[in-house]
Parts: C-alpha cells; sequence; structure tokens
C-alpha cells in the first residue's frame, strides 16, 4: 500500500466510504432479523421434531450448524459496518485538521544558525559547500 500525499487526503471522496458503512449496517440487520426467524422457526422445528433414525441425526445437526452460521455472518456484518463507520469518522477528522492548516508555506524568519518558524526555533542546516 502506498503513501497518501495532503491531496490525496483532503479530496477523498468519504461518501461511498459512508455508503458502504450503511449497506453493511443494513446487511447486519437483515441477517439478525434472519438469524431470529430461523433460530424461533427451523431450530424450534428441528428440536421439536420426533424423527428417527440415521437422517434425523444428520438433519438435526445441520440446522444447527446452518443457525450458527447465520448468526456469525450477522455478528461479522455488523464488524465490517463498525469498522467502515470508523474509518468514515476517523478519515473525516483527517480532513477536517488538514484544512484548518494554512494553505500557504510557512514563513521562516533566519537568525543566523536558527530559524523561527510558526513561533518555534529550530535549527538550521545548511544546504550549500
Amino acid at each position: 500500500m502506498g503513501a497518501f500525499s495532503y491531496t490525496d487526503l483532503i479530496e477523498a471522496d468519504l461518501g461511498k466510504l459512508s455508503s458502504a458503512a450503511e449497506d453493511w449496517s443494513s446487511t447486519a440487520a437483515g441477517l439478525k432479523r434472519l438469524r431470529t426467524e430461523v433460530y424461533s422457526g427451523l431450530l424450534q422445528m428441528s428440536d421439536g421434531a420426533n424423527w428417527a433414525g440415521l437422517n434425523a441425526t444428520v438433519t438435526k445437526e445441520f440446522v444447527r450448524k446452518s443457525v450458527k452460521e447465520v448468526a456469525d455472518l450477522q455478528m461479522e456484518a455488523q464488524s465490517i459496518a463498525s469498522v467502515l463507520r470508523d474509518g468514515h469518522a476517523e478519515l473525516k477528522h483527517v480532513q477536517k485538521r488538514l484544512a484548518s492548516f494554512p494553505r500557504k508555506p510557512a514563513r521562516v524568519i533566519l537568525t543566523g544558525r536558527r530559524a523561527l518558524t510558526r513561533g518555534c526555533w529550530c535549527r538550521m542546516v545548511p544546504t550549500g559547500p
């Protein structure tokens, strides 16, 4: 992954990131509803059924695993949405901070071996022979 320049960060369109976070939140909400339906419907029916034989054992185990996978997917979708929201908020904060910096180069006042830059004394490094 390459480095970001000032221009890359200040001009980044964060709308797509926000939209992706909303999409993942919506997906997580849909999976949460599905998880509830699968748990209260499919799993309850499977556990309450009076099945016998090898197929009954295999089917009940398959239903339990399917319910767990839906729950895992819902948690992953929530996590992805959260990471995207946090990333959006952080980049928005960075853009705001960058926008507050002056667009002109800082004024440097030479005073012998030091320079005063925005109130901070810095040592000058010779550039020539």
